[in-house]
């Protein structure tokens, strides 16, 4: 949980603090690890994906 405008409190959503979804990102990142992915190309490319999907 975050502070957000005004003194409210925004808490993160459901989904970001998944056990599945943290598992997608663990595997995600050893995959392009074992690519030789840089971390800034990773985001780049998660970025692009993000938008296109």
């Amino acid at each position: 949980m975050t502070e957000g405008r005004r003194g409210t409190f925004v808490a993160t959503s459901a989904a970001a603090g998944s056990g599945a979804a943290r598992r997608a990102a663990e595997q995600y990142a050893a995959a392009l690890r074992r690519l030789g992915v840089s971390l800034p190309e990773a985001h780049k490319m998660l970025d692009q994906a993000w938008s296109t999907s």
